[in-house]
């Protein structure tokens, strides 16, 4: 019986639907399966690997026993998607093809010899919640340099022995313990720099045939401190000169008073303000953003801040001593480097409309050791966030008030930005003439 128009179709689009599904499944990816629960993994044709879904990725006794060791050759890439939470014990070991792995900021652990025996893994980024480098995680890697975030406290045994490639390590105030053998055999590594004022663990044959004349840095009043606890080592250890890069400041009032404000960001070194210089942490609540000071006026590393002072360029030391503030609600970022964004993703410090506050970064360059407000930590369609000292009330006695029925031909905002088309008739904190105001 001969089909109909409606069937031949459906026949034809159900044909075609087959083909692209082979065709889909023939060029992007032909391998997968799960490696923990809520997570799966493809392989690609290209060589991508990638990770995906939500949870810890399962701990590995053995090489063979990751899912992929049949496709291991032909893995040069790894990619570990938002979600992903552990990367397990031995996931990658001895899978030498592999030349690059992107690893989301949701990752806050990596198994001990995770990437050991990548002998071509040459870029890898370590997320900015991984406390501790677990033992040969990267052994025999082959890195020309490194980044270790300031969240990082201790770098195992071996973490990156017999990285050949290895020619600088930059060590963050943050790290109290490197174990034996952690750059042992690293024989081009010639400058190490460590910002913490001291370690709980000075590793045995850490820094072991390194390249000749290699340097280890430190802190000037922490030489002698350094050089007892590695007395291997103690001909090597040489004190860091120089200061950190002045930060450039503007004028703008804020709470009737007027000052240089700007922001700071070191991802490495502590760092102290001079004594006409006030440290603050930014936290949110609701839309306002909140200053708290830091009465020791140490920046911590990997902490950005803002600055006010009494100077155009205030004035920074490196600390060698261990910060005190309180961090733990400070939600600015920062980076050391000049570093390209997309516009528009960013709220950096400025002097705007309401007065002095985050406003939403047009550019697409961030400047070096400057700190900035993510996009994400700000309530959708925010124009600025205004700053507000945290202890500042909002009584009667020490805000504006504007009663009822009273009118002005000024323009008026929310606290997160919003122009309002009229003065507001809800009761409420709102921007006025560059002043807080309340209508009761």
């Amino acid at each position: 019986m001969a089909m109909n128009r409606n069937q031949r179709q459906c026949g034809m689009v159900r044909a075609a639907f087959i083909l692209l599904a082979m065709w889909l499944s023939s060029t992007f990816a032909w391998a997968g399966g799960t490696c923990g629960e809520g997570l799966s993994w493809v392989l690609g044709t290209d060589g991508t690997l990638i990770i995906s879904g939500t949870g810890a990725m399962d701990d590995y006794q053995y090489a063979a026993d990751h899912p992929w060791h049949d496709n291991r050759s032909s893995i040069q890439k790894v990619v570990i998607n938002e979600g992903v939470t552990h990367i397990g014990n031995l996931a990658f070991w001895g899978i030498s093809n592999i030349t690059s792995v992107s690893i989301a900021e949701s990752v806050t652990s990596i198994g001990t010899q995770a990437f050991s025996g990548c002998t071509h893994l040459a870029t890898v980024n370590i997320p900015s919640g991984i406390t501790s480098l677990e033992s040969s995680v990267f052994y025999g890697c082959a890195m020309t340099s490194i980044t270790i975030p300031a969240s990082v406290t201790s770098i195992g045994e071996s973490s990156f022995q017999d990285c050949k490639s290895l020619t600088s390590v930059n060590i963050p105030a943050s790290v109290t313990s490197i174990g034996n053998d952690a750059f042992r055999n690293c024989t081009t590594l010639a400058s190490v720099t460590i910002w913490a004022p001291s370690l709980t663990t000075y590793g045995s044959y850490a820094f072991y045939n390194n390249a000749s004349g290699r340097k280890i840095y430190v802190l000037a009043d922490c030489e002698n401190t350094y050089k007892t606890g590695w007395e291997s080592f103690s001909s090597d250890i040489t004190a860091i000169t120089g200061t950190p890069n002045a930060p450039t400041a503007t004028s703008a009032t804020l709470n009737a008073e007027t000052a240089y404000w700007c922001t700071y960001y070191n991802g490495s070194a502590n760092v102290v303000a001079d004594a006409s210089t006030t440290v603050y942490t930014v936290s949110l609540s609701s839309t306002a953003a909140l200053l708290k000071e830091v009465s020791d006026k140490i920046i911590k590393a990997g902490q950005g801040v803002v600055l006010k002072s009494t100077n155009d360029s205030p004035t920074l030391t490196y600390a060698s001593t261990i910060p005190t503030g309180d961090f733990t609600s400070n939600v600015l970022k920062g980076v050391d480097i000049a570093t390209t964004c997309t516009a528009g993703d960013n709220y950096v410090l400025a002097n705007g409309i309401n007065g002095l506050g985050f406003y939403i970064y047009s550019g697409t360059s961030l400047g070096a050791n400057k700190a900035y407000l993510p996009k994400s930590s700000v309530n959708a369609g925010a124009r600025g966030i205004i700053l507000f000292a945290e202890d500042e009330t909002t009584s009667v006695d020490e805000d504006v008030r504007i009663e009822k029925g009273k009118t002005t031909g000024a323009m008026w905002y929310t606290i997160d930005g919003r122009k309002l088309q009229e003065r507001p008739t809800q009761k409420g904190l709102y921007i006025h003439e560059g002043q807080k105001v309340i209508i009761k």
